[in-house]
Order: C-alpha cells, then structure tokens, then sequence
C-alpha cells in the first residue's frame, strides 16, 4: 500500500501524511518533499527504455522541463529498436565476442534512421562475422544548417553523438562542433575560394574509405545538402561503392537567413515562388531547373499543362513524394507528360498525404526503397 497526497492545503496535506504515518503506509505528498516517505521522478519511455528524472522533490516543475528535453532528444522509435536488439543480442554476443567490436556493431545499427534499416543493418553484421570480414560501416549525409546550433535538427544532433569522424565543411562554426562526440575525430575537409582545399573526388574518396573500414561517418554540410552542397554526389560515391548511406536535411541558408531578417521568401500578396540560384555554374558548363510544386498533386493535371506550355520536354522526369520524412513515405516517378495519372494514387485516396511534386531531371534520381519496404510490411 501507499498514499498519495495532493490537496493543495498544507494543513490538510499534514494531517493526511500524519494518518498515513500512523498506519504505517509510505506517503508521498505532492510538492512537500519534507513530508514525503518516497518521490516520484518524472518518467520518459521509449518502449523498454525508461529514463527517470529526479530533483529529490525540491522542484518537480524542473524535473518536467527535463523530461521534456529528453523526450524531444529521443527518437519515437527508440523502443522498436531496443526490441529489435533484444531479438538478436544473443546471436551478437555468440558471433561477436571481441567486446570493443560488439559495442561499434550495435552503435552502427542502432544509428539508422529506421527500424526496416537497422534490420538489414543487423543481418549484414552478422553474415560479416560469420563469414569473419571486416564489418561495414555507415555514411550520414548531414545538413548543419546556417550556423546556430540550435538550428540543427534532433537527429543532426544524435548523429554527431554517435559518429567516428566528422567530416565537416570550413563553414560549419565552432560551436556545431563542440555538440560532437568527444571522441570523434574532426576532418576538415572544407572548399573555400581562393585556397588550397580537398578535391571533390578526394572527399569521396576518403568518405568511401573510412565507411569501409567500418566507422561511422558523419558528413557534415552547412546548410542542406542537397542544396548545393554537393550531397547528391557523395550519395552516389557511396551507393557505387555498395555501401550504406543516409541523409539527413538541413536548414538552407536561403530559409535559414531570410528568416532571421523576418523575409517571408513567399508571400500571398507579393510572391508566390521561390528559385534558388547559384553564382557559379556547373564544370559542364551549364545546369537543368528543377522545380518543386507544393500542394500540387490534386491540380496535377493543370500542373503539367502550364509546364509544358512554358516549353518543357514532355519526357522530363517527375517524382511525387507523399508524407515526405515519415515513416509511411511514399514515392512516385514517371513523366510529366503521365503527372496527372501519376497523382491519382496521392490525390484520390481519402487518406491522402501532402504530397509534393518535383519536377526536372534530378527527379529521376529519387529513391523509392523506402516505398517498396513499406509495401512488403503490409
């Protein structure tokens, strides 16, 4: 038995504590800790993972606050993945036991992004010590934003906990720096104009090398990476290497800086779109357009209507991504001239997600094994 306390009257609180005393019953008294037998700490849980937090009674209101932050720290799928490493502990502790391997192995799958990921991360660990190779590490393409680190992103932040190396740009600042690792090891591998700097193909190079020698590899871009910031392309360094990669978006500079002037970079009276442009071309000489439609998949038809009569080539690659980031993501690609019939699986369902369309020829790059892992779930 126990009693809890929490009339809000101190008289009345005493008088209870002072029963429940003489019952012999432990008594926790709400916000008077020097009546309470026992505390109660404020409680996060992610599946089997439980985090107290305790003040000792002297400020439950602090306690929350901290609860708060550890629970906006820990991923939602936290306890999908504990039990995922319950499921295959003892199979690891068998094939694995080297106790400084077995703790890089579990931070290598317990790093990905997503529960689908970490299972075939796991397999791959053990088919490697099985068959006694070297195991494989993973690349994270990351965006760090426009400077602030309070900027970054929950798992730009978790990443940087869990990396080996840091691979980060000149224009990353200091203190973004400072919330890694202590551990981890910082490359500066940044391209700034007018000094000697690494190669494009040498960071590829380099990034391939290390996620092959099993780290755990953080790429870190200011801004978003994949607004020009080269990203794509070390994606595709990677994947032609067979190794595991993910992304993860960051604040672009154009968001990021407009924002912090208070420039709306769209506004219903003075601007309906936004075009990103860069100073410099690319080493071809010249680069495609992409465009990014939002909202558009239910007025895909008109869409593709008023591009093509701006002159587009009727085969230009589109992608429709429906409930973009989540775990139900869904992906589609074709042809803008096939956008309208392309749009109905996203528009007509009731359950329908916001879908965004991007249309040009990086849509043909757009990866749909996210789609396809979650049609084989179902």
């Amino acid at each position: 038995a126990a009693a809890f306390v929490a009339t809000g009257d101190e008289a009345r609180d005493t008088a209870a504590a002072q029963a429940a005393g003489a019952a012999g019953v432990p008594v926790n008294v709400m916000d008077r800790p020097v009546l309470c037998d026992f505390i109660m700490p404020a409680i996060v849980r992610r599946g089997d993972v439980t985090v107290a937090v305790s003040t000792g009674g002297a400020s439950p209101t602090l306690a929350q606050l901290i609860r708060a932050r550890i629970e906006s720290a820990l991923p939602e799928r936290l306890g999908d993945l504990i039990a995922l490493a319950g499921q295959f502990r003892a199979q690891v502790n068998r094939l694995v036991p080297d106790m400084p391997r077995r703790r890089a192995l579990w931070r290598r799958v317990l790093g990905q992004t997503d529960l689908e990921g970490a299972r075939r991360s796991i397999l791959k660990e053990l088919d490697a010590a099985r068959s006694d190779t070297a195991p494989l590490g993973i690349g994270h393409i990351v965006g760090a934003g426009p400077g602030d680190p309070d900027l970054l992103t929950l798992r730009a932040a978790q990443l940087l906990q869990e990396a080996d190396a840091i691979m980060h740009d000149d224009l990353v600042p200091p203190a973004i720096l400072a919330r890694a690792r202590r551990e981890a090891e910082l490359v500066s591998v940044g391209k700034r104009k007018g000094r000697h700097s690494w190669r494009q193909a040498d960071i590829e190079a380099e990034l391939v090398r290390r996620v092959r020698a099993g780290q755990i590899v953080v790429r870190l871009k200011a801004g978003d990476p994949f607004i020009f910031g080269r990203g794509g392309e070390e994606v595709d360094a990677l994947r032609a290497a067979g190794l595991p990669v993910t992304v993860v978006p960051g604040i672009t500079a154009a968001l990021g800086c407009a924002a912090s002037a208070s420039i709306p970079l769209t506004h219903r009276k003075l601007a309906s779109s936004v075009t990103f442009l860069t100073g410099h071309t690319a080493e071809d000489g010249g680069k495609g357009e992409t465009h990014v439609v939002y909202m558009g998949a239910s007025e895909a038809g008109a869409v593709r209507d008023r591009l093509l009569a701006k002159g587009f080539d009727p085969a230009t690659p589109v992608a429709i991504i429906e409930n973009g980031t989540r775990p139900d993501q869904r992906v589609t690609t074709g042809a803008l001239a096939d956008l309208a019939r392309l749009a109905v699986g996203h528009s007509a369902r009731a359950d329908a997600g916001p879908s965004l369309i991007v249309v040009g020829a990086v849509a043909a790059l757009a990866d749909i094994s996210n789609e396809a892992i979650l049609a084989e779930a179902s």
